[in-house]
């Protein structure tokens, strides 16, 4: 089973594929990668429905609780690398799905690496330079969110001697100058209780891997009140969609108003080869002209503007 799994891990890296899919469909599993292609469906005939109890197995999951979804690591060794996958399922009467999440966790990225727009670069350094308030990275998942985030906190600490923290769940990225703890549920390390203590940990700048929930969204903006920077990510597709998303989690429009300094909205796509960010981005400036008009205010950089000068610096 262990060589299986490095098999099917080579084979996605091959394809630079960000996720496994696997699907027990009565006797059958069903084996997927998602590529820059979408979800491409293997011809296989060598994964079982065993495989997936061997995924359970090793990354350490309750047995005894067969319905409850959960989400556990592994790591393995493939090309001399080790390498760290999430692993999440689910699992019903009739159907048992799971999906391997592959971190790249030893690739450290600049902001140039993801991005050959030089405008977008220039933007987002820029809006590395604040030194308090609140920094959001939206889009849908795998669309480089924390990705862009690493990018810029990196780019912080080659001119700041800052002390950063980040809260993850997972760490995707491991960064040696920087504090980052795991979310831990089993240890009782969770978002819920972890962001006020690390408030007593005299941060310069906090990250906050994802913005899930009311109570998190709450204790985000309590962090940028108190005059630190805080970095956070936000499953929405638009500046605007960042608002109102917020707004739906309970917090207060005037105080966001005030703390709020940049939106960051990524996608991916395929540019001259390889992959590559495009960016909507919102700063302050931006941001105070969209809560004057939420429906009609433009970001300072559109997704059609970064990918055309991206298309155009390509050619």
């Amino acid at each position: 089973m262990k060589q299986l799994c490095k098999l099917l891990i080579r084979l996605a890296l091959r394809r630079q594929a960000t996720d496994i899919h696997l699907e027990q469909r009565a006797d059958d599993l069903i084996v997927s990668l998602r590529t820059d292609n979408g979800l491409e469906i293997l011809d296989q005939d060598i994964f079982h429905i065993d495989f997936l109890e061997y995924l359970k197995f090793i990354s350490g999951m309750d047995l005894c609780s067969p319905y409850k979804p959960q989400s556990t690591e592994f790591s393995i060794d493939v090309f001399g690398e080790n390498i760290e996958c999430r692993f999440s399922l689910m699992n019903t009467d009739s159907v048992q799905t799971g999906v391997i999440r592959l971190l790249h966790t030893s690739r450290h990225f600049k902001l140039g690496d993801l991005c050959s727009n030089k405008e977008a670069i220039a933007r987002l350094e820029r809006m590395a330079e604040t030194e308090r308030g609140l920094i959001i990275a939206c889009g849908p998942t795998g669309s480089g969110k924390s990705t862009t985030i690493h990018a810029m906190l990196n780019e912080i600490l080659e001119h700041h001697a800052w002390k950063i923290v980040t809260l993850e769940d997972p760490i995707e990225i491991h960064e040696p100058d920087m504090v980052q703890i795991q979310v831990n549920e089993a240890r009782g390390i969770t978002y819920e209780n972890s962001i006020a203590e690390l408030l007593r940990h005299d941060p310069d700048l906090l990250f906050f891997g994802e913005c899930r929930n009311a109570y998190t969204a709450k204790m985000t903006l309590r962090a940028s009140l108190t005059g630190h920077v805080v970095y956070t990510t936000l499953h929405c597709g638009s500046g605007i969609e960042c608002l109102y998303r917020l707004m739906d989690l309970g917090i207060d429009s005037a105080q966001l108003k005030t703390v709020l300094k940049g939106i960051i909205v990524c996608r991916l796509v395929r540019s001259n080869e390889r992959k590559e960010c495009i960016y909507e981005l919102w700063n302050e400036e931006d941001i105070e002209k969209l809560f004057e008009n939420k429906d009609g205010a433009d970001p300072g950089l559109s997704f059609e503007t970064c990918l055309s000068q991206t298309e155009n610096a390509a050619h």
